[in-house]
């Protein structure tokens, strides 16, 4: 063989070999992003001053199990492994403000039409849905239509509902109830629950695919309510100090003093949130009633935080929603400045937050 002719090929291993290496970083980053940790940054002040803008951080994707929003895109591959109630079973359910299951009988499932008579008579039947018919309607996904465990209809009006969670409320004659609701179903392998206190990303209910970060508030039976600013999880009010003062800027006032407290959960979890408006509509809200399968949200910027409180925006967040647990800043850059822009680190980078533990 001559030396002429082995130069092409010695260049052909060698650009294999590059290629081969990229391939394997790229599916080791895909692996550690989707089953340990995933880098996320903070676009808005909702959690100040725990969190600011221009903070990174890593989210841990093993805190909780694994769901399909572990998945880029959303891909769903636990679907085979995740239990579902059978056409015709008696299940248990946790029902809005109920400490223990009660069993009730599965009616009719997604996919099936329910048709409502004159007589309150409800007929179960397979699809395809007759938009012509009155009184037909398709269950959605991941709904259910139950009755008493005996089959005789059942009767909603001494529930609290929250919003959202039955379809047709206050539209239909019938009721869809989630699937999150019985006490077999989880959305996760490997599960581990959150805690009050645990700072946490989610997928917004509302579109499956906005991230949020806010802290955790209120478990599945929870009861969730602030009275002048004051949180109390289950008729018991938080003990709350004041610790200071914090410098905000805020659109069309400039800058503004706002003060922070030290909030403390039963558990002795302690965090500080800020409060500018002790007469803001979010300061005084009614009793939420937090369901089985659903996690409570507040931001720790509680006058400037779209979280739970507002049930048409965010509401309960479903536990298949959480993404993971916020474990540490790895990195820090004031809002206004480019992180690209590596010259101008020493002044613009903020070195007191790194790798703060959350």
């Amino acid at each position: 063989m001559s030396v002429a002719s082995a130069k092409p090929r010695a260049k052909s291993s060698g650009l294999y070999e590059t290629v081969k290496i990229v391939i394997q970083a790229l599916l080791l980053a895909l692996i550690v992003r989707t089953f340990l940790f995933q880098p996320f940054n903070i676009p808005s002040g909702s959690m100040k001053d725990t969190l600011l803008i221009g903070d990174y951080l890593f989210v841990s994707k093993y805190a909780y199990g694994y769901s399909r929003y572990a998945f880029p895109w959303g891909v769903d591959l636990f679907s085979p492994l995740t239990w579902t109630p059978g056409k015709g079973s008696v299940e248990e359910v946790t029902l809005p403000g109920e400490k223990a299951p009660r069993k009730v009988k599965v009616l009719a499932g997604p996919g099936d039409i329910v048709q409502t008579a004159s007589d309150g008579s409800v007929t179960v039947k397979a699809g395809p849905l007759n938009k012509g018919i009155p009184g037909e309607y398709l269950v959605p996904e991941k709904r259910y239509f139950i009755a008493n465990e005996d089959g005789t209809p059942f009767d909603y009006s001494n529930l609290t509902i929250p919003y959202g969670s039955l379809v047709g409320s206050g539209e239909l004659p019938v009721h869809f109830i989630p699937v999150e609701w019985f006490d077999k179903y989880s959305p996760r392998v490997w599960t581990g629950a959150p805690k009050r206190g645990d700072i946490v990303v989610f997928k917004l209910p509302k579109d499956n695919s906005t991230d949020y970060i806010k802290r955790v508030i209120g478990l599945p039976g929870d009861t969730i309510q602030v009275t002048d600013g004051v949180l109390s999880i289950n008729g018991q009010p938080l003990k709350r100090q004041k610790v200071g003062e914090y410098h905000e800027t805020v659109p069309v006032l400039g800058d503004v003093l706002v003060e922070r407290f030290k909030e403390t959960m039963p558990s002795g979890v302690s965090y500080e949130t800020l409060d500018r408006d002790h007469n803001s509509p979010e300061d005084n809200t009614p009793p939420y009633v937090v369901p089985q399968g659903y996690y409570f949200m507040m931001g720790d910027n509680r006058d400037n935080s779209t979280d739970s409180r507002f049930l048409e925006s965010v509401g309960y967040v479903p536990f298949e929603n959480i993404v993971g647990r916020a474990e540490i800043i790895f990195f820090s850059i004031d809002e206004d400045a480019a992180p690209w822009e590596f010259w101008k680190w020493p002044w613009t980078v903020r070195w007191d937050r790194m790798f703060k533990l959350l």
